[in-house]
């Protein structure tokens, strides 16, 4: 399986060390697409030929958290690394909080750390994708019976009751 990264930057040189990186890293295979544009981007997210984005802030369409917020709006489960000069830290905090999965600062992407990364992160969302869809599975389960069923936590504290039950 290879994983299909997009490279949002205006900087052509941090593209080329991470395409660089990425073509020889053991944590993958991946495969790289470098865009300049958010729309370009947008357009590749939306066609699904994208497991996760190296996204920098600042593209020659989009500039800031915005530039974020469109990925995010797009595909709210997108993996999202930023990828941060120091003086835009702040930003990129900024970023984690809304739901970015980390950032990289710039200079040291030759690390083996960038496909290490990326490779948690795109597994980490495919596995909390998974969760999500066996927890409303089972949910929608326990729904349809006529039985009720209550579930406690360890301290005997009700955390769950469907519908039978709440009926009753």
């Amino acid at each position: 399986m290879s994983y299909r990264v997009l490279i949002a930057s205006t900087v052509e040189i941090d593209a080329q060390t991470l395409e660089a990186v990425l073509t020889k890293a053991t944590d993958g295979p991946f495969i790289s697409e470098w865009v300049q544009r958010l729309d370009v981007g947008l357009e590749r997210i939306k066609a699904g030929a994208v497991d996760a984005v190296l996204l920098d802030l600042t593209l020659a369409d989009s500039e800031g958290i915005a530039t974020f917020d469109a990925i995010l709006n797009e595909d709210p489960k997108m993996p999202i690394m930023i990828l941060s000069a120091t003086e835009e830290e702040a930003l990129a905090i900024e970023a984690v909080k809304r739901g970015a999965q980390g950032y990289l600062s710039k200079g040291y992407f030759k690390s083996y750390i960038v496909p290490q990364g990326l490779r948690n992160i795109i597994l980490r969302k495919a596995f909390e994708e998974a969760q999500y869809r066996e927890k409303a599975r089972a949910e929608i389960t326990l729904n349809c019976i006529s039985d009720a069923v209550i579930g406690a936590n360890i301290d005997g504290v009700v955390d769950y009751l469907n519908i039978a039950a709440q009926n009753i």
